[in-house]
């Protein structure tokens, strides 16, 4: 060859233009080989050999072995290619494809790695059960926590719970949940090669039921005017819902939470009318009850007739019957003067439990203390309730107050 021009590389160039010298292999050179992303890199493609002019063409590839192709958002088809700024897409192996007249030749692939995140955390809850604010679970479920914030190199995960670290790891298993353990859930993602921090929160609530059943009462309220039926079951998350109905179905008064209070006029006749407290909870699907029926108490007498000694001492003893006077009736005894005998009156002494009550006369005396009948000397005295209760009282007016009477005959002998 003569005359030739002998350029930079081993490119010959002939001046007669008879002769073309071929590309060699090219390689790629990036400016760093990990990037943060966000900053810029560059990738340049060089050749050693090549009669001008030359062609160039990148080629990129996902890390795992997606398609080739130029890579979006790229600039530069020259020698060398900008990434400005670099994302995570950028990430992968890259090729540059160097031709002239004479042949194509393209390089070996150069990985390049974007480090990236931790982006901000989701975090899942199962079994999934989302409420305003977080999430909800049932006492003694098994639940699992999982954490994902994507990130380059990957995470590192801690879990605090109500801001105490408890566990180290993207998943963190909770055997048979405890209502101990509600509270905040905070997900810490990490990436240490970048030495940087995300963090999301969640609120787990735990729901229990409290133990046992709602329970129901009635009393009389402003003047025994009113009947007020009172349902309550405390404790639980969320707090029961108990609402009361009528024994024909329908629903009365407002719901309440723990608590149900309905207000009856007493005018109407309630008296053997049927009232069922329903309890609603989440866990609890079937629900449960307390029933009501209002209607007048039973009593009796222990004995019909009592005989005592002059200056003796003569027990009357009477009782509720049936079920529990647990609806507010109220036993009293009256003398014969029809006046209540209290604890602390003379002569008297009152004894008394839920459902019974018992009086004690002391030092009988005649004829004072006496009522004359024919063939006896006797001291009548009545036991009444005065029950402004849905189980005891007639709600009828007139008369405004009912009561039911036993009388036991106490006999002095003088």
């Amino acid at each position: 060859m003569t005359g030739g021009i002998t350029l930079g590389h081993g490119i010959m160039l002939l001046k007669n233009g008879a002769e073309t010298v071929p590309v060699s292999k090219p390689f790629v050179h990036p400016t760093v080989a990990a990037a943060a992303e966000g900053t810029v890199v560059a990738l340049t493609c060089a050749v050693r050999e090549g009669t001008e002019p030359l062609s160039f063409s990148w080629h990129h590839q996902e890390p795992r072995g997606g398609p080739s192709a130029y890579p979006p958002g790229l600039e530069g088809f020259g020698p060398q290619l900008h990434l400005t700024p670099a994302n995570r897409s950028h990430a992968g192996w890259y090729t540059c494809t160097v031709g002239n007249q004479v042949n194509n030749q393209t390089s070996e692939p150069v990985y390049l790695d974007i480090v990236y995140g931790p982006d901000e955390p989701a975090i899942s809850v199962e079994p999934f059960s989302p409420e305003p604010g977080g999430f909800s679970v049932g006492e003694r479920e098994d639940v699992v926590l999982s954490c994902l914030a994507p990130s380059n190199p990957p995470s590192r995960y801690i879990w605090l719970h109500n801001g105490s670290q408890v566990h180290t790891g993207q998943t963190y298993i909770m055997a048979a949940i405890t209502r101990a353990q509600a509270g905040t859930y905070t997900c810490l993602a990490e990436n240490t090669h970048l030495q940087t921090r995300t963090q999301a929160t969640i609120l787990l609530t735990i729901y229990w039921i409290p133990a046992g059943g709602p329970l129901c009462t009635a009393v009389a309220t402003k003047g025994d005017d009113y009947v007020m039926l009172r349902c309550w079951w405390e404790g639980g998350t969320p707090p029961v819902t108990l609402h009361w109905w009528d024994g024909e179905g329908k629903a009365l008064g407002d719901p309440g939470l723990s608590s149900a209070v309905l207000v009856l006029s007493a005018a109407g006749s309630l008296g053997g009318r049927d009232f069922v407290c329903m309890a609603a909870h989440p866990l609890r699907p079937a629900g449960a009850d307390c029933r009501l029926r209002l209607e007048v108490p039973e009593l009796e007498a222990e004995r019909s007739e009592v005989v005592v000694l002059e200056g003796g001492e003569a027990r009357l003893a009477c009782r509720r019957r049936g079920s529990r006077a647990d609806l507010g009736a109220t036993l009293a005894w009256y003398d014969p003067e029809e006046r209540e005998v209290t604890p602390g009156m003379a002569k008297y002494r009152v004894e008394r439990g839920e459902d019974w009550v018992n009086l004690t006369v002391q030092d009988a005396e005649w004829p004072r203390d006496g009522v004359f009948f024919p063939g006896q000397w006797a001291l009548p005295a009545s036991l009444s309730t005065s029950v402004w209760t849905s189980r005891s009282r007639h709600h009828q007016k007139p008369p405004r107050t009912s009561k039911v009477n036993v009388t036991t005959t106490m006999n002095v002998i003088p």
